[in-house]
């Protein structure tokens, strides 16, 4: 008979290959008795994830935490690879909803669980990629299978997310949207697919933009770079608008003559969707209303958005009416 000592050893040591995951069998197939796992568990040194798989360290948190409950799913389903949201977001792509269930893909059928969604499908070489030794489905195969399950405005802000971060090329994200084209009875929406843009370096970037478009409002340039008036770098602004699209689209009065030689610009604001600032952060708020000084100082106008704003369908253009109603006055 295994010495329970000794059989939680050999359970540690599986488990560090294993993103501190273990099986329920394997536990029991170890030799540690079931209530000496019962015991590990109310006392806090084990965590359950899933039924049937527990953390041997329960204080991973952060992206290694995602990468246990990634691991819980693949360990639960022999043969499949962690795919859809759960892929996306351990790779890194911003902007992905968190459904709170694992999603795991394989070719043969699995029984899903209260946490697990097991998704049937043929993945050729190219689908899988290897995560520092978890198996995940490619950026272009994630792509293909959890942008048509999003609404416009998120599938947006992942697929910029992808070009963004060089997780995917513009010829990805073209194989990716013919992939998903393939998949009968998802919603595709090809708008989407044509207007991501790797410049937008937020899911609120992401979000203006596709209210603003979506309300026939369009940016002529993401990131226009302002300059000073000896030719230093002043900022980066999210986003510049022409006057006279605006009136056009808008039917507001023009501003001034003056006024209207320098574009609007727009900037997406995170402050108000993420209240409680570290020491870190409320630095960078204050550099930026700093900034912002400077670009008015230049003769700019400056339009910002919240989160709130991209709630509504129509606050983001309303915002831009209000400014250029503003400045006509």
């Amino acid at each position: 008979m295994t010495h329970p000592t000794a059989a939680l050893s050999r359970l540690r040591s599986l488990a560090a290959a294993q993103d501190d995951v273990v099986t329920r069998q394997q536990v029991l197939d170890s030799g540690v008795p079931e209530q000496l796992l019962r015991m590990l568990v109310a006392a806090g040194d084990w965590k359950r994830l899933q039924r049937g798989t527990y953390l041997v360290e329960p204080d991973r948190e952060g992206s290694d935490l995602q990468r246990s409950w990634g691991r819980s799913g693949v360990l639960l389903v022999p043969g499949s690879v962690v795919s859809h949201h759960t892929a996306a977001v351990l790779m890194g792509l911003q902007g992905v909803p968190r459904t709170g269930v694992v999603h795991v893909t394989r070719s043969a059928k699995a029984a899903p669980r209260k946490l697990l969604v097991p998704h049937r499908a043929v993945l050729g070489p190219d689908d899988v990629v290897d995560l520092g030794g978890l198996l995940v489905t490619s950026p272009r195969r994630t792509l293909a299978d959890v942008v048509p399950r999003l609404d416009p405005m998120t599938g947006l802000a992942v697929l910029d997310s992808a070009l963004h971060t060089g997780l995917a090329s513009d010829s990805d994200l073209v194989a990716a949207h013919a992939t998903a084209e393939r998949f009968a009875g998802h919603p595709i929406t090809a708008r989407v697919w044509a207007m991501a843009d790797g410049r937008a370096a937020s899911p609120l970037e992401s979000r203006v933009r596709w209210r603003c478009v979506d309300r026939g409002v369009f940016p002529v340039e993401l990131q226009r770079v302002v300059l000073g008036r000896h030719g230093e770098l002043v900022a980066r602004a999210d986003f510049s608008f022409d006057w006279d699209q605006l009136h056009q689209a808008l039917g507001v009065p023009l501003p001034p003559g003056p006024l209207r030689r320098l574009p609007l610009l727009g900037e997406a604001d995170g402050r108000r969707y993420h209240p409680d600032l570290d020491d870190e952060l409320e630095d960078a708020f204050i550099w930026d209303r700093r900034r912002q000084n400077a670009v008015t100082g230049l003769g700019f106008c400056v339009v910002r958005f919240t989160w709130a704003d991209t709630v509504s369908r129509g606050a983001v253009v309303a915002s831009l009416r209000d400014q250029l109603l503003g400045e006509a006055a």
